[in-house]
């Protein structure tokens, strides 16, 4: 399950912790199948979402096309 999508712009935002581990074989199968179907994956850690919270949505924002 996604944290956050966007499906018009074909954009899943994932805040995690270790429940996201892209060494996992469920993980990354999931982000295979998510990217063979046209979205895009940003990965986000817990400490970057609630201590850099205005550079990690300036980036959301500029995957989604505003400057």
């Amino acid at each position: 399950m996604a944290d956050f999508v966007c499906l018009s712009a074909r954009l899943v935002v994932e805040v995690d912790g270790a429940q996201h581990d892209v060494d996992d074989v469920y993980e990354r199968r999931r982000t295979q199948w998510l990217q063979n179907d046209g979205f895009r994956i940003l990965r986000y850690g817990n400490r970057d979402v609630l201590m850099e919270t205005d550079r990690v949505v300036e980036d959301i924002w500029r995957h989604l096309g505003g400057q």
